[in-house]
């Protein structure tokens, strides 16, 4: 505790070089820190569902890169004939007029029809009500609906008389019968949930040619993996291809873990936009090394006397790092709390058609992140001047006194290829973050050639 104590009174005796070098780093740090709280709020935090991983997402395809919606007709044949699926259900997004609520103008809320097992694959009751009977999952059924908590918030203020609401969806009336948990929004972002067998009549959905933005949801059965789903349901379209040889030519079935349906393209652009501000920390951190150095060459005097009094080389590289240190922690804490005041602007920025881009939060593990990257930079840019001021000549320093450094020669050539080295690193790192941005814009401009997923 002394040697910190120490090392925090010779960080004060210079505020114009620890603010600097504090300043430089929090920049570097925090947007590392930043980056990496969107990398663990889409790609390492789980979904909200039990037994997530077993959570698939089937499409139809006619060949690599041309995937697109499903036939309702193929739905009714992949849930009849297969075997590795507990419930096959199936999904349609679209948008509606929400009115008919007291004191409130009509609005465009997010709705999906989804057959009545769906909410056996998300697994998670309703908070308050129930979802589709048996009765409500047919033709000329009631009309009811579920909704999610965040529209129950927004439009009746987490009223009690929440249930036998009536809403108007589109000039019709429809009976809230539940209210959803708050995680619960799939898919992609849904306020209303209605029956899709009250429309399965429709003689569009039923035509096996029409492709009506229809995706299935799927909870494999406990023990069955993915390549054994997606084996048998290829097998199933191999067979509706010879059946229907007309609507279904060259057609197979393509299976998708949720997370991976989700969140799949932007896994690159996430690992792109985290090697370029990792490029911009290394580029920090070359600046700051040669910022300590010239600071220890400075400083020569008073590491010869340390050493004529009996400090070891050993010491005075750890005096030294204790510094470098003490200056990673406070660019550290400034970085986190950068990185946290730039959020609201990085979730604008982000898709909108994912909603994990918005769950983006602070917690530990991002906590640990920063504080592990500080720990690191204090090695990128601290160990190297600290060596290097424990090897100058003691009686040279002693000899030239405060107005010179009291370096070798070698030490002083030392420095000034550091100056070199870190000009041309510092131009090699910025054309790499460069490409690394350049090949990230073109991934995010990239057509898909199929259709959004809508999930």
């Amino acid at each position: 505790m002394s040697d910190l104590k120490l090392a925090f009174r010779q960080l004060r005796k210079s505020p114009g070089f620890t603010f600097v070098a504090v300043l430089t780093l929090a920049l570097g740090i925090g947007a590392n820190t930043a980056i990496f709280s969107i990398v663990n709020a889409v790609l390492l935090q789980p979904l909200p569902y039990p037994d997530a991983e077993r959570i698939m997402v089937l499409n139809e395809s006619s060949g690599p890169g041309q995937d697109y919606s499903v036939a309702l007709p193929d739905y009714f044949d992949w849930q009849k004939d297969n075997t590795v699926f507990e419930h096959l259900a199936a999904t349609h997004k679209e948008s509606r007029n929400l009115s008919g609520i007291p004191g409130r103008d009509p609005e465009r809320v997010s709705c999906a029809s989804v057959t009545r097992n769906f909410f056996n694959i998300i697994g998670l009751p309703p908070q308050i009500g129930r979802t589709f009977g048996e009765d409500e999952d047919k033709v000329g059924a009631l009309p009811v609906v579920v909704i999610s908590d965040r529209l129950w918030q927004r439009a009746f203020n987490r009223g009690p008389k929440i249930l036998g609401q009536a809403i108007t969806l589109h000039d019709q009336s429809y009976t809230v019968i539940g209210v959803m948990p708050r995680q619960v929004t799939s898919p992609q972002d849904t306020d209303v949930w209605l029956s899709m067998m009250r429309r399965s009549n429709n003689t569009v959905w039923m035509s096996r040619m029409i492709h009506p933005m229809i995706y299935v949801w799927g909870k494999l059965k406990s023990g069955v993996t993915v390549e054994q789903a997606r084996a048998e349901m290829k097998g199933i379209a191999a067979r509706l291809e010879k059946t229907y040889p007309d609507t279904n030519r060259g057609e197979t079935a393509v299976v998708t873990p949720l997370l991976d349906n989700l969140i799949g393209k932007y896994r690159t652009n996430l690992g792109l936009l985290l090697g370029a501000v990792g490029l911009v920390l290394l580029i920090a951190c070359a600046n700051l090394a040669n910022l300590f150095a010239a600071r220890g060459a400075a400083r020569a005097r008073e590491f010869a006397i340390h050493a004529a009094v009996g400090a070891t080389r050993g010491q005075i590289i750890k005096k030294l790092l204790l510094e470098s240190f003490l200056v990673a922690l406070l660019g550290g804490a400034l970085g986190f709390l950068f990185a946290i005041w730039v959020r609201n602007g990085l979730v604008a920025l982000s898709p909108g058609d994912v909603s994990r881009f918005q769950e983006v939060s602070f917690d530990l593990r991002v906590l640990g992140f920063t504080f592990l990257v500080a720990s690191i930079t204090t090695v990128f840019f601290g160990l190297w001047p600290a060596w290097q001021a424990s090897h100058a000549d003691v009686q040279l320093a002693l000899k030239e006194g405060s107005s010179g450094s009291g370096d070798p020669p070698s030490a002083k050539r030392a420095r000034d290829w550091l100056v070199i080295s870190e000009i041309a690193l510092t131009l090699t790192l910025l054309v790499a973050a460069g490409l690394v941005l350049k090949s990230f814009s073109r991934l995010q401009s990239l057509s898909l050639g199929y259709e959004p997923r809508a999930l």
